[in-house]
């Protein structure tokens, strides 16, 4: 499998908006937890957040695109993380397997929690899940976030929003170093 450093360096190759890799990194934090909470490997979900937008930065009207499959073919990442990413943007019902659900679930999220943590006043800091359920139902605050999107992702994974933060929130609180500069 390929290393979570090479992961990384491909990322910044095709990558040089720093929002999406810092974006990218809270993927793989959440991956990360999820792998953690179902009992599945942590190196092979976390690669998959660090991938999952590798062809956005260079084709955002094709993501995710065949280039994907191109790019990481030749590489050392397993069938189930390409399928994973590949379907990551599709519509409600395509994704099958677990990876393939959470990384949609996380993918979705993952942007209003940072959100939420840059209008705190201590970012980060003792958010709790509750402060984040409260932005998603504000409609105005990151208005462009796709809340269906948010919901199909935890009814795809069989969980409650809260769950969802409970889980997604800490993961992301660990790195907010990375996430807010």
């Amino acid at each position: 499998m390929i290393s979570r450093d090479d992961a990384v360096l491909l990322l910044k190759e095709h990558v040089k908006q720093e929002n999406l890799i810092q974006h990218s990194l809270a993927v793989e934090a959440g991956m990360r937890a999820y792998a953690n909470h179902f009992s599945e490997n942590e190196d092979e979900w976390g690669i998959a957040g660090i991938l999952h937008d590798l062809d956005y930065g260079e084709f955002p009207e094709e993501h995710p695109s065949f280039r994907i499959r191109e790019w990481l073919s030749g590489l050392d990442v397993s069938e189930h993380i390409i399928k994973a990413i590949e379907l990551h943007g599709e519509p409600k019902g395509v994704r099958k397997e677990l990876i393939e659900k959470t990384l949609h679930a996380v993918d979705s999220i993952s942007g209003i929690i940072v959100a939420t943590a840059l209008v705190r006043p201590n970012g980060f800091d003792g958010m709790k899940p509750k402060s984040v359920v409260k932005k998603i139902k504000d409609k105005s605050f990151a208005a462009k976030m796709d809340r269906e999107r948010m919901y199909i992702g935890c009814e795809e994974l069989g969980i409650e929003m809260s769950e969802h933060l409970s889980i997604m929130t800490p993961a992301l609180q660990e790195i907010s170093d990375s996430l807010i500069k």
